[in-house]
């Protein structure tokens, strides 16, 4: 069967069609009109979804005319075929191009043992992150197959892509790129703050979405660290965990405990995926911390709930302490951490010794 025009329109709605890639390489037939001459192997969305149905296949879309065009349709179709081909092409080229760019370690990836004959990441290496079979990956880096915008989504993440780059990936793979939800900047609300104020037994601060700290009373400060003296841009709990050497020493159990702020940060990218400024708190700690890299490309999720924590406070000792999140009624995004201690143990007396050492130095400051 010659690669006729049926074979030629197909091809051009492939590369245009929303529905083109959609099977991201999970299933994938073989055309005949566009088989062995050319090596093609294209996805049939419409004919298998149509199969699946029970109905009869879905007539593909008619290639737009240049009414000024007056060549017969065989060429005009063979062209439309040698741009999506180009295009395709130079898409692989692109992202072979970024993959050569990134360093194993800036993902996490454990390179020592092994032996690369390139700089970049290997084609395995982005499809395993990415979420995506290599078989699949090695063919869009080969210009043999469209992309959806959902995996290109993927690809620009996992190839740390800035916002040129990813325009232009979008544009080879003929895609559109959705405006970013640019999450609502939140502030914190008055009457939580005089709340938490009035919370003088008892340690506690607000967490925005991205673990900025909105709030705090005067024993959360106590107990964490002195967030007032820390500028806002860098006053996120994420950031502070890996930074700030003291919030190290205070966590006895340090691991555990940014294993699940970033399982927590995880959960919250999936409802902001295009937040600029949750990306960029992942990219600096990806730059700074292997460990960050580490736990943020294992894919763990986690919900703030309730738990307990072991502190070693440099003015009190050794803490035991139970921690509750409430979500503001205002602000879902926003949670309110509170600390407390069981009644009569060492703890609690702890906890208020802390609580008038805290006062007493509030006092000196007036």
């Amino acid at each position: 069967m010659s690669f006729d025009d049926t074979g030629f329109s197909f091809l051009g709605w492939l590369a245009t069609s929303e529905g083109a890639g959609e099977c991201d390489g999970r299933r994938r037939v073989r055309e005949p009109g566009l088989g062995h001459r050319r090596g093609r192997v294209v996805e049939s969305v419409m004919v298998l979804a149509s199969a699946k149905r029970g109905g009869k296949p879905t007539p593909l879309p008619a290639t737009p005319v240049d009414p000024e065009d007056t060549r017969p349709r065989r060429d005009r179709l063979r062209e439309n075929g040698a741009v999506v081909e180009t295009r395709w092409k130079e898409l692989g080229d692109f992202l072979k191009a970024r993959r050569a760019e990134l360093r194993p370690e800036q993902l996490g990836l454990d390179v020592a043992d092994s032996q690369r004959r390139v700089p970049g990441l290997r084609r395995s290496e982005v499809a395993r992150i990415a979420a995506i079979s290599t078989e699949y990956y090695t063919r869009l880096e080969q210009g043999r197959l469209p992309a959806s915008a959902p995996v290109l989504a993927d690809l620009a993440r996992v190839m740390r892509m800035n916002d040129d780059h990813r325009a232009y990936l979008f544009e080879l793979a003929g895609k559109v790129l959705d405006a970013p939800k640019v999450a609502p900047r939140q502030t914190l609300q008055a009457p939580l703050q005089r709340m938490l104020d009035d919370l003088a037994t008892t340690p506690a601060f607000v967490i925005g979405r991205r673990t900025e700290i909105l709030g705090w009373n005067r024993l959360g400060a106590a107990l964490i660290t002195d967030f007032a003296a820390i500028p806002e841009r860098e006053r996120y709990f994420i950031r502070l965990l890996f930074t700030d050497p003291r919030m190290r020493r205070l966590y006895a159990d340090w691991s555990e405990v940014v294993q699940l702020a970033i399982a927590q940060l995880r959960m919250v990218s999936a409802r902001y995926p295009d937040d600029p400024q949750l990306a960029a708190i992942v990219r600096e700690l990806s730059d700074r911390d292997a460990d960050f890299t580490t736990f943020w490309t294992s894919h763990d999720v986690a919900s703030r709930g309730t738990g307990s924590k072991r502190l070693l406070h440099p003015i009190v000792g050794e803490l035991i302490l139970d921690w509750e999140a409430l979500s503001s009624a205002s602000d879902p995004d926003q949670q309110i951490i509170i600390w407390t201690a069981a009644p009569g143990s060492r703890s609690h007396d702890r906890l208020r010794e802390l609580a008038a050492y805290a006062r007493e130095r509030h006092d000196d400051t007036r």
